[in-house]
């Protein structure tokens, strides 16, 4: 009964979910889901502070993870809600137990003022989505 349950929330949340970003996001499978020792997305932070920004400037940042729990981690998509975050790079394999993987985004400066954006990364883990944040003040002309 446990193990419908995961697979009835991973399967609304993947349904349900933002559209993919990327064409190579990865449908997650009953056969990648272990309800008993599931993997454990571990960031080293959840939220990177880029600091002050010109309008249009593009920044990059790369959060490093770890799969802390007893089986693989398969990353299904990294979505962001808007056009000015972009998901560039993670990875698309597996990763064991123990071993540490990094998701790559680019910002670009738009609007005036502190501005936050959250990153969604779906993955065979419970809870499905783990959260990543960046905040950044964008100087404008209306704000410098």
């Amino acid at each position: 009964m446990m193990r419908l349950f995961w697979i009835i929330g991973i399967s609304s949340t993947i349904g349900f979910g933002c559209a993919p970003t990327n064409k190579d996001d990865r449908t997650i499978t009953v056969a990648d889901i272990d309800t008993e020792n599931p993997p454990i997305l571990t960031l080293d932070k959840d939220l990177h502070d880029f600091g002050k920004i010109a309008q249009g400037e593009k920044v990059m940042h790369t959060f490093k993870f770890e799969n802390t729990g007893k089986s693989n981690l398969i990353l299904s998509s990294v979505t962001a809600g808007c056009g000015c975050t972009v998901p560039k790079n993670w990875p698309k394999h597996p990763i064991a137990p123990g071993e540490t993987g990094e998701i790559t985004i680019e910002y670009t400066g738009t609007g005036n003022g502190a501005i936050r954006k959250s990153l969604s990364i779906l993955a065979n883990t419970r809870p499905a989505t783990t959260l990543a944040h960046i905040k950044v003040h964008v100087a404008g002309p209306e704000s410098e």
